[in-house]
């Protein structure tokens, strides 16, 4: 009797503790710091509105001792029929506020992680560095940014190009009438590409902003990037122009940061990915199955 006393809270005790780890374990992936910054939910000319298939949400980044992340947060579906553009990102802006400028000096490098747009990366995805000889192409639906800005206030939207800028600091720098997509590069080397559920293992959370119907990521080795502390400016338009954010940031040492956590991305993004259950679902798993053992118990 007495050793079935005490097998009893030892059953118990071992299906708690794997439950446990495996719920800590979750929670563990999940040690990124991520930086946010927000976009107008109202400047998506397709339709005005979190409605609109062109709408963009916003966008964050963050970074592990061997790899910089960024997400984005909109309704733009990845490899759609109306694709992205490429990613555009600058480490020279405050000496040249200028995207032309900063392409003249070698301080401009691309992401081409839209396979369906019209970018010169003649070598699939990946990171792109941008000579001065290479080009930027403008493939937008619309003539200038001030005709994108009359149509968006005309509708009652609010217009914001780059988080961080105003509208005049954005566009200047923009010129008029933007960049969607490189014309040529050179590569340094690939992405790896993030779905929602496994963003969220890494502890990406959007509900600061209104959430998009197409939320994705990508990651590159930071070892591609100069070492030290790099301040940059980074954007990203829809291919048709109908949307543009961006936003400001730093990328440090490596050795500043631990290392990457799991989960191992996936080249090929699901169409239809499953969720992944949250640690405080596990945890309920936990307190629910110590109950009905209990109950059981004679």
């Amino acid at each position: 009797m007495m050793t079935q006393l005490l097998t009893k809270p030892l059953q118990l005790a071992t299906v708690s503790a794997v439950l446990w780890a495996i719920a800590t374990s979750a929670t563990q992936a999940a040690s990124l710091t991520w930086n946010y910054a927000a976009d107008s939910s109202s400047d998506g000319i397709s339709t005005l509105g979190v409605s609109s298939e062109s709408e963009m949400f916003g966008l964050a980044y963050a970074q592990d001792s061997e790899n910089i992340y960024f997400a984005f947060n909109s309704n733009l579906s990845l490899g759609g029929t109306n694709p992205w553009g490429d990613f555009f990102l600058n480490f020279n802006y405050w000496q040249n506020p200028s995207i032309d400028s900063s392409l003249a000096n070698g301080n401009l490098l691309a992401v081409h992680f839209d396979a369906e747009n019209s970018s010169g990366a003649t070598e699939g995805l990946g990171v792109y560095q941008l000579n001065p000889n290479d080009s930027l192409l403008f493939t937008a639906d619309w003539a200038n940014y001030d005709q994108y800005n009359q149509q968006v206030w005309q509708s009652g939207g609010q217009v914001t190009n780059i988080t961080g800028l105003g509208i005049g600091e954005s566009q200047n720098y923009l010129g008029a009438y933007g960049r969607s997509v490189m014309g040529s590069g050179t590569k340094l080397g690939d992405i790896q590409l993030f779905e929602q559920n496994q963003l969220t293992l890494l502890g990406l959370d959007f509900s600061g902003q209104p959430l998009g119907s197409s939320i994705f990521g990508f990651s590159f080795a930071r070892s591609l990037l100069p070492d030290g502390n790099l301040d940059w400016i980074g954007h990203v338009m829809a291919q048709s122009g109908a949307d543009t954010m961006g936003m400001i940031g730093q990328f440090q040492p490596g050795s500043a940061f631990p290392p990457p956590p799991n989960p191992t991305p996936s080249p090929d993004l699901d169409p239809d990915p499953q969720p992944v259950p949250e640690p405080s679902v596990l945890m309920a798993m936990v307190v629910a199955l110590v109950g009905f053992c209990t109950r059981k118990s004679p």
